[in-house]
């Protein structure tokens, strides 16, 4: 759902379709996170008695064991974090990847990061 095409993260996609509920209809999103700046984030992030939400990080599935870790390896450390481990980072327009950034300024990190 946060991906969704259109300026405002799909949100038309969505009002469009809400009208259609019936009176005690239930809507369902499902999606990982992709920044703080769409909709899927604003109904995850602000509090609403309406919402119910449920936060499912890959790693908590033991059946997926074996994937997470195949992801781990393939994907950065920031997108591994948003895919995986569902949380909302950066609104990914940023030209360095968080991850480097991060590197850069860590007392851990390298002084000179890899790009």
């Amino acid at each position: 759902m946060a991906y969704l095409p259109g300026e405002n993260g799909g949100e038309d996609v969505v009002v469009s379709i809400l009208p259609m509920l019936k009176d005690n209809g239930q809507t369902f999103y499902a999606s990982t996170p992709a920044g703080k700046h769409n909709l899927f984030a604003s109904l995850f992030l602000e509090p609403k008695d309406s919402v119910h939400r449920i936060k499912v990080p890959g790693t908590s599935i033991p059946r997926l064991a074996h994937r997470v870790e195949r992801l781990r390896e393939q994907l950065s450390a920031t997108r591994f974090r948003q895919e995986v481990m569902c949380e909302f980072l950066s609104d990914g327009l940023s030209y360095f990847d968080l991850s480097t950034i991060e590197n850069a300024t860590s007392q851990e990190g390298a002084i000179c990061p890899r790009f």
